[in-house]
């Protein structure tokens, strides 16, 4: 079955790259491990170095010490991030206890408590002390004195509103007390509070109380541009630190804890990570298989006997299959050097005997007692010998053609098998000797091939 085609038109089988995996799976095994273990010890190096650079930085740090260490620009960098930092802290600690800017700016619920001032108090002193801001101030401090204990009266009294004016139509003054609550759940003892101090200061009782909505455009956008400029000064403040040198973190550390000192915890020792072997051995894989898919597509060799019959159509009479290794070859290729798709070894004498047997049925059948081996490529000198033998037993006798004659000096009408070097021959070789064949008036019956 074929997958792909090269450029020259001759396909690439899967079988044929399985059987290169098979004769080189050694050196493809070496290659993937080779690369595991460089990727590997790279990225060890690489972690080993970062954690020599953190080890040495490891123990007791002296404030001292980093101030000498560091230039002034750097200690400039620290001192900038230290005030941003502490402004930051300033800001936050301020939203935290302002109840204002915890509330929602856009839906404020206000609690309005209604007092009758009756002609019996009622002057022009007490009204104009009612609108003044130390009638306020002294309720804020009443009220929020036993609703707030914890708060600050500075702050909670811009949550009281005071207006005085005219209650009903017979033109009585009253007074109008309003207050946000901040908590539903504490809208009675808000009442109680307020009611006390009237009437204890005041000898005045509320007549009537309501809640009502409103919506404070100056503080919505007061909130607004308060919570944006706290998220532009986080952001500065992180951007600042990221920049900021080892060193220079220690020092920034030891400004905001006011230490003298500090110690740092020496690093993990790095380990071999096995992952990056994993990954190593799948990259060797796949380089392997490209390297092998790029030789195939553009050797020039013959690989398969199953080409002689697709390129040439040339009747494949037999073939052997077995492929010894020697000197260096056998540490790197496959001892066996050959692997059928299925998995078995070839076996020498059944593949030669099966290719004597074929020769001599063709002679057979065309009346033919003597005929000439031609090589082509790398001399496969045993082989060759071997199926001279065995045709001489049936009775078929045999010459090899020395190599150096070459093919021009065959007669014509004579009875030719051609024997192929697989990965000895190369194409253009059997171009040329099928070409003279041709040209000589031969009867070529087939061709023999055999591992070189």
């Amino acid at each position: 079955m074929r997958e792909n085609q090269s450029r020259n038109g001759r396909a690439i089988s899967l079988t044929a790259i399985f059987r290169e995996y098979c004769i080189h799976w050694k050196a493809l095994v070496l290659a993937c491990l080779v690369l595991g273990s460089a990727l590997t010890i790279t990225d060890y190096r690489s972690r080993m170095a970062g954690y020599q650079v953190q080890a040495a930085k490891a123990g007791r740090v002296q404030k001292s010490d980093l101030e000498a260490r560091l230039s002034d620009a750097e200690k400039g960098d620290v001192m900038r991030a230290l005030d941003l930092n502490t402004h930051l802290q300033e800001r936050v600690s301020y939203q935290r206890q302002n109840l204002v800017n915890q509330l929602n700016p856009y839906h404020e619920e206000y609690l309005e408590i209604h007092y009758l001032i009756g002609a019996r108090i009622s002057s022009a002193q007490l009204i104009s002390y009612l609108q003044s801001a130390d009638f306020k101030s002294r309720l804020a401090v009443a009220l929020f004195s036993q609703v707030y204990p914890k708060s600050d009266s500075r702050y909670v009294q811009e949550l009281i509103d005071v207006r005085t004016g005219t209650f009903d139509e017979l033109g009585d003054v009253g007074l109008t007390i309003g207050v946000k609550l901040t908590d539903e759940s504490l809208r009675q003892k808000i009442l109680d509070s307020i009611d006390a101090y009237m009437e204890k200061t005041y000898q005045m009782t509320h007549t009537d109380e309501k809640e009502t909505i409103r919506v404070d455009q100056e503080l919505a956008q007061a909130q607004v541009e308060g919570e944006a400029f706290l998220l532009q000064m986080n952001q500065q403040s992180q951007e600042l630190r990221a920049r900021l040198s080892d060193d220079q973190s220690k020092l920034y550390q030891m400004y905001v804890e006011n230490r003298q000192d500090i110690v740092t915890k020496a690093p993990e020792m790095p380990q071999a990570d096995p992952r990056q072997f994993a990954i190593g051995l799948f990259l060797g894989a796949i380089a392997d298989l490209t390297l092998l898919c790029i030789y195939l597509m553009f050797s020039q060799t013959l690989r398969e006997p199953e080409e002689l019959q697709e390129i040439w159509n040339l009747p494949l009479l037999g073939k052997s299959m077995q492929r010894q290794a020697r000197g260096i070859r056998k540490l790197l290729f496959s001892g066996a050097a050959y692997r059928y798709f299925q998995g078995k070894y070839a076996d020498e004498e059944q593949a030669m005997a099966d290719a004597a047997r074929q020769i001599c049925c063709s002679c057979n059948l065309r009346g033919i007692d003597h005929l000439e081996l031609v090589p082509i490529g790398k001399t496969i000198e045993k082989e060759n010998r071997k199926l001279l033998e065995l045709l001489s037993e049936k009775g078929i006798h045999m010459t090899i053609r020395d190599v150096e004659e070459g093919n021009g000096g065959c007669r014509a009408g004579t009875a030719v098998v051609i024997s192929v070097a697989g990965r000895g021959a190369r194409y253009m070789e059997i171009d040329r000797a099928l070409t003279d064949l041709d040209a000589a008036g031969v009867d070529l019956l087939g061709a023999f091939y055999a591992e070189a």
